[in-house]
This record gives C-alpha cells, structure tokens and sequence, in this order.
C-alpha cells in the first residue's frame, strides 16, 4: 500500500495540500428561532457570495433586499438598529473570509487540481 500524506497522492502523484482550516466564530443570539436562525444564514451566504471581488455590482443583492423588505419583520435582522444585525454581519464575514480562502485556494492550486482529476 502506497502511504498518503499532505502532498503525495497514491501512485506517488502530487497533490495540492489541502487549505488551511479557518476557526469563525458567530454565537447566535439567544432569543432566534431556528426559522429565524435558518433565514439570517442564507441571507448572510447570498449577501457574501453577491459581494465579490469580479462582480460589478458588489453589494448589490443587500441593498435590494433592503429596499424591498424594509417593513418585512421576517428581515428586520437586515436594518442596523435590530436586535440580530450583529450576528447578521458577523456570519456575513465569516462567509466572506470563507469563500475567500476557498478562492485563494483554487485559483493557486486549479492547474494541480485539473490535472489531478484528469489523470484519474
């Protein structure tokens, strides 16, 4: 048996070591449902994934929501002066800083990675 470690696949192949491990942080306010929990997370995900650094119209999907929802008590998390903005925001970063090592990640390794899945 061929051993695996960080850079050599079976066969002897190199492999791009897998990235870092990122440690966030967001508590959760204490008084959220989990509806409530469940719909500030998919929220934070789309705001984060619609504020890239290739797109244009960064910031673009949060504004519209905002416009859009404003007297929605469903997203009042969405207006500063909620009480769950702040966990909002934070899990907003969290995903940003995510998405943006992944990225990093793939975009130094892809030609590793292509040839690596290719080859097999």
């Amino acid at each position: 048996r061929a051993k695996l470690n960080s850079t050599t696949g079976s066969g002897g192949k190199d492999v791009p070591a897998p990235p870092r491990t990122a440690t966030l942080a967001a508590p959760t306010s204490h008084n959220c449902t989990p509806w409530q929990i469940e719909t500030i997370k998919v929220t934070a995900l789309y705001t984060a994934l619609s504020s890239g650094k290739k797109k244009k119209s960064s910031g673009t999907f949060l504004m519209e929501l905002s416009q859009r929802e404003w007297n929605n008590p469903r997203f009042g998390f969405i207006q500063p002066r909620h009480a769950h903005f702040a966990y909002f925001t934070a899990l907003v970063d969290c995903y940003r800083r995510l998405l943006g090592v992944g990225a990093l990640y793939l975009e130094k390794n892809d030609h590793t990675l292509r040839r690596t899945l290719t080859e097999r």
